[in-house]
């Protein structure tokens, strides 16, 4: 049957399948349970298609004899098909007929079935026909809150959740609050958070907006549970009730609970608070709770662990439009933390805090302590520093105190990580946008081109790329003028990536008189490759070709590569043939 499915995934091949699902439906009776199981799950598959559908669709009843089948198996697998089929614009006879052998299946034996009639309910509900039925099913429902098997816990409250947008319903869900607020303290960590999650949910509906202030306290225990699931739910529960205008009051009472929790001895709960902190920092309503706890927060940058300190800076970071100025010195101090991570999260903290004008005065005299950072023994540490100077330079009031270290900058070209080297001949060339810069950055020309040679491609890649950007600013250009013969031997490069780019760029650096002569000696190199097995490279070869031969003193070279481009008249491929055509066109109106 797996090799049914397969065929059915072609389209041609339904009037072929369509006459055998009744010899599957009849399958269905058959003694066996596996056989049983196997061939509902099947036609549930087969109902994906368009094209199949209707023909499955009138043997549902079938589908729903099974909900009664012996073998749970086959009632879960029933259930699933079942599941596909209501969700595929069936008519509303099915629905009400499928609901009631469905409520019904809450209360069966298994506990995947159970699971799984959840689901199926929470699929049916879009439809209005389901809504009588699924009022009856809440009673039952809410009582698999306490179901023995954590799995129905956990889908009983997502599908409570989900029934929440309907606004019918949503009287009988607040009979279940009690039952969802022990569910909170569950032993299972998935029904907790699915727990956290469903009165987030609740939260967005008017009617549940009342009981959910009740969850606010005990989702703030829920910040120090042993479960990173658990805490990541309840961050996000917390930031979204936050939102909620009615809920405000019941937040700020619950404050000074939260903040307690700052002096847990677990990590994970003083970190789960300052991360919430953080989210609040956006609510202008709740900021001053946020400022009222800054010193509390700025003694957490001496915290035991090293999470702790790095969710700090974090927060602290978002904080740097509201009188942080003090925390400054901390955060320096924590560039010399013995983990590599806080290290990392301070310098990309200092690089955030350059967006508050007037803290910018204090950002320039954290200067000196990031250039230490150029020289850090961790990769992770020495990349983060490079962009953090990168987004400090944006600012115009800080770039004399860049520019003194760029020649500690320029030194990373050589580090012996592959990615620092990218980071550092990308981030040169973007700080060549800036004047002041320019005369530092023409200082390092030189070793910039030795990189064209680097062993790593993606270092070529970058160097090429950074090279042509330099080429913009005239003031460069004297200094370039070897780069572009370099660029044109990796026209031979062993990577194909490398190859294309350097055909892409010959055209923009062309544009510049002082370049011209080293694209000159490069010309030779592209007729060759017009030769390539690769008809894109054909094709942008030949492109290039037309592009460059407007220049006069290029067309001499150039003149030699018509013989090569007739000869692609005849290629395999018809853009290559295309493109060729029009090169000739143009080489041909250029005349001398």
């Amino acid at each position: 049957m797996s090799t049914l499915s397969k065929l059915a995934e072609h389209g041609e091949l339904h009037d072929t399948i369509r006459p055998i699902i009744p010899l599957l439906v009849e399958l269905l009776k058959d003694k066996d349970s596996d056989v049983r199981t196997v061939t509902v799950s099947r036609l549930g598959n087969l109902a994906e298609h368009v094209g199949l559908r209707d023909v499955i669709l009138a043997y549902v009843s079938s589908f729903v004899e099974l909900l009664k089948d012996a073998t749970s198996d086959v009632r879960s697998a029933s259930v699933s098909t079942l599941s596909k089929l209501v969700g595929q614009g069936v008519s509303s006879e099915i629905i009400t007929s499928t609901m009631t052998p469905l409520v019904a299946l809450l209360k069966d034996d298994d506990a995947n079935v159970r699971a799984s009639a959840l689901s199926a309910i929470t699929s049916l509900a879009e439809y209005k026909e389901s809504h009588n039925a699924i009022r009856a099913a809440i009673p039952p429902l809410v009582g698999l809150l306490k179901d023995g098997d954590s799995d129905v816990r956990s889908a009983a409250v997502s599908t409570l959740a989900k029934l929440a947008v309907q606004v019918e319903i949503r009287d009988t869900i607040r009979t279940a609050i009690p039952s969802l607020m022990e569910l909170l303290k569950d032993e299972h960590w998935r029904a907790r958070a699915a727990t956290v999650s469903a009165f987030t949910n609740f939260a967005g509906h008017g009617e549940l907006v009342d009981v959910t202030a009740a969850s606010i306290q005990p989702l703030i225990e829920l910040l120090k549970d042993g479960d990173s699931d658990v805490r990541d739910a309840t961050t996000t529960a917390l930031d979204k009730l936050a939102s909620q205008a009615e809920l405000r009051d019941t937040i700020r009472t619950a404050t000074p609970s939260l903040l307690g929790l700052l002096q847990n001895p677990y990590w994970a709960a003083r970190t789960g608070v300052i991360t919430t902190l953080s989210n609040w920092v956006k609510n202008p309503d709740l900021l001053d709770l946020v400022q009222s706890a800054t010193p509390t927060i700025i003694e957490l940058l001496k915290d035991e662990d090293w999470r702790t300190r790095v969710a700090t800076l974090s927060t602290l970071s978002s904080l740097s439009e509201h009188a942080i100025r003090v925390a400054i010195p901390a955060i320096v101090e924590l560039s010399r933390d013995d983990d590599s991570d806080v290290r990392s999260a301070c310098v990309s903290t200092i690089a955030r805090l350059a967006k508050c004008t007037e803290l910018r005065d204090a950002v320039r005299d954290t200067i000196p302590a990031l250039i230490e950072r150029l020289k850090d023994g961790t990769s992770g540490v020495r990349y983060a520093t490079v962009a953090a100077f990168l987004k400090l330079a944006e600012y115009q009031e800080l770039r004399n105190a860049i520019s003194e270290m760029l020649s500690l900058l320029i030194e990373l070209l050589k580090d012996t990580h592959w990615d620092i080297r990218v980071a550092t001949v990308s981030a040169l060339a973007d700080l060549a946008l800036y004047g002041e810069l320019l005369d530092g950055i023409q200082t390092a020309i030189q070793q910039i081109i030795l990189l064209l040679k680097d062993e790593d491609e993606d270092v070529r890649i970058a160097t090429v790329s950074a090279l042509t950007k330099l080429a913009n600013h005239a003031e460069l250009r004297e200094g370039l003028r070897l780069a572009v013969p370099s660029m044109g031997a990796l026209l031979r490069d062993e990577n194909s990536a490398v190859r294309s780019l350097v055909i892409s760029k010959l055209s923009p650096l062309a544009q510049f008189v002082e370049l011209r002569e080293g694209i000159q000696i490069a010309v030779p190199l592209l007729i060759d490759m017009l030769k390539d097995e690769g008809s894109d490279t054909r094709s942008a070869i030949a492109s290039t070709l037309a592009s460059l031969a407007v220049y006069v003193e290029l067309r001499d070279a150039i003149r030699l590569v018509i013989p090569s481009l007739i000869e692609l008249l005849k290629d395999d491929n018809s853009e290559v043939r295309s493109t060729s055509v029009s090169t000739l066109a143009k080489l041909t109106l250029q005349g001398d």
